[in-house]
């Protein structure tokens, strides 16, 4: 994703990501994915332009919220069983927009996913954890 002030919808955003969240029927869905939704569902109403870096960092945000309650899985060495990964924060940090996990050497882990479950019961906790809180900097005052 681009870092040059590009203004996103927060809107639009939301739409598009509740239409891939409800048309996708997989029980795994990609971490982004699930960080996004996270994302939207803790700050419903919010929907004033945001730059996209900053809506880059609270999808890492919400995908650092996520990890802390669910598993995160990546493919293992086969290419087609996943994985769940051990994240240790102090050496560990989301980036991209959720879609890579940088460990402190600088190598990175891909392909990152969750189980749709699990984060339909994760959101409820981040919302009461978060509320208004966790994103909130990054995000447009909608005072």
């Amino acid at each position: 994703m681009s870092e040059d002030g590009r203004l996103l919808s927060l809107e639009v955003e939301r739409l598009r990501v509740h239409r891939l969240w409800r048309d996708s029927q997989a029980s795994s869905v990609p971490l982004a994915l699930a960080a996004s939704l996270t994302l939207h569902e803790v700050h419903r109403g919010t929907d004033a332009p945001i730059e996209e870096r900053d809506y880059v960092r609270a999808l890492d945000i919400a995908a650092s919220a996520l990890s802390r309650l669910i598993p995160v899985y990546t493919l293992g060495n086969a290419g087609q069983v996943r994985v769940p990964l051990q994240i240790n924060f102090a050496r560990h940090q989301f980036s991209g927009g959720a879609t890579e996990l940088r460990y402190e050497d600088g190598t990175t882990v891909t392909q990152l996913s969750v189980e749709r479950p699990d984060v339909l019961s994760a959101i409820p906790l981040i919302q009461r954890t978060f509320s208004r809180v966790g994103f909130a900097f990054l995000l447009p005052d909608q005072a």
